[in-house]
């Protein structure tokens, strides 16, 4: 996941902290989030939280260079970013001959009640910055 937002944005990913935790996202204002369910040799939940000024850097390629990007188009491009995400996982897995099978994206434009529905999970917390971006990784291992 890293590595590809880090080609995509071509801005380096700074790793700030990792703790084993319930999700804890800092300032839930002007945040996005989308998930990813791994499932086959082993089940997980990846929650990927992007400030939007990061998604518009790291999706700049699949939105074409749009001004004023509207807020639906720039959900919907944050899933197909995280699709590309899961397929890349899925292929960097299958080359240790880890089978794994991937769910579609679901994206949240209102991440405060999402992180509300992960009250009591808990999993591993990495907090990343790309330029100053907050950047948050979660793995959960329960849906």
């Amino acid at each position: 996941a890293i590595t590809t937002i880090e080609v995509m944005s071509q801005i380096s990913a700074v790793k700030k902290s990792v703790d084993a935790q319930e999700l804890k996202i800092a300032d839930k204002e002007g945040y996005y989030a989308a998930t990813i369910g791994i499932y086959g040799f082993f089940e997980c939940l990846i929650i990927l939280v992007f400030s939007k000024k990061l998604i518009e850097e790291s999706c700049h390629l699949l939105l074409d260079e749009e001004k004023n990007i509207d807020e639906n188009l720039l959900v919907d491009t944050l899933g197909e970013f995280v699709n590309i995400i899961g397929g890349k996982t899925k292929a960097e897995l299958a080359k240790q001959n880890i089978k794994i099978d991937i769910t579609l994206p679901r994206t949240y434009k209102d991440i405060k009640s999402f992180i509300q529905s992960q009250k009591g999970k808990k999993g591993i917390q990495v907090n990343f910055e790309f330029d100053n971006e907050p950047f948050y990784f979660y793995i959960s291992n329960s849906y």
